[in-house]
């Protein structure tokens, strides 16, 4: 019998990727989605053992939208799903032309097979990332983490590192913090904040210049918090 089942499900839009589509070649937007498809396992250092059961996570993509789910039942599958959401913000904004990133992460009910996915979960996630995220971020309410309960201390290790607490209150994924952590060195970081700071020099629609200034006014608090947690490890 075909039922509902209960997941965690991410939202995702693509910013600016009509205008990908328009500009690039049809191999350049397939290498976007080889960066949907990579598989990023997170494993805890103390273990070396992946956090979560990788081949859980699902993918349905349709253009610029792309909604990755999992069952809420799996071991640690909520800190699954946003370290899947950190690590694919992160290789977007990591591309020689970066791509920002909106959604949010809820809880709901899905029908999923194959190529029919529908129920009242992507509703509500589909309408969260595009009424309430606002800015290129992924966005979960804190009453998701007080009633997830299928959890070990490194999937809470990994939910209180990798989240922050935005200025309207919503939890958001904390890819900047990743993402400086990992590459403060590297060109695609430095490649990026260019980036950034060359839409906020030339752009005039304020439509682009909100996000881009969200990510600019977000990037000290991010490396601030790497940087202490680098000092830490020392």
């Amino acid at each position: 019998m075909n039922k509902y089942k209960n997941y965690y499900i991410a939202f995702l839009d693509l910013l600016g990727f009509k205008n990908i589509i328009r500009e690039k070649r049809c191999d350049d937007v397939v290498k976007c989605f080889d960066e949907i498809k990579h598989k990023s396992t997170v494993s805890v250092n103390e273990t070396g053992l992946p956090l979560f059961d990788h081949s859980q996570l699902k993918r349905f993509i349709m253009s610029d939208s792309i909604c990755i789910f999992i069952e809420i039942d799996v071991k640690n599958s909520l800190a699954g799903l946003i370290s899947f959401c950190d690590y694919f913000q992160v290789r977007m904004a990591s591309l020689e032309e970066p791509i920002l990133v909106r959604g949010a992460i809820t809880q709901g009910e899905l029908y999923y097979d194959n190529d029919v996915i529908f129920g009242p979960g992507l509703v509500k996630g589909y309408l969260m990332q595009e009424q309430t995220a606002k800015y290129p971020r992924i966005i979960l309410v804190k009453s998701l983490l007080d009633k997830w309960n299928n959890y070990d201390e490194y999937g809470m290790d990994y939910l209180s590192k990798h989240t922050f607490y935005d200025n309207d209150e919503f939890l958001a994924v904390d890819y900047l913090y990743l993402f400086y952590g990992l590459r403060n060195q590297h060109e695609s970081w430095k490649r990026f904040v260019k980036t950034v700071e060359y839409k906020l020099d030339n752009e005039v629609d304020n439509s682009i210049r909100e996000k881009y200034l969200y990510i600019w006014n977000d990037i000290p608090r991010a490396k601030n918090k790497a940087e202490r947690e680098m000092d830490f490890n020392l």
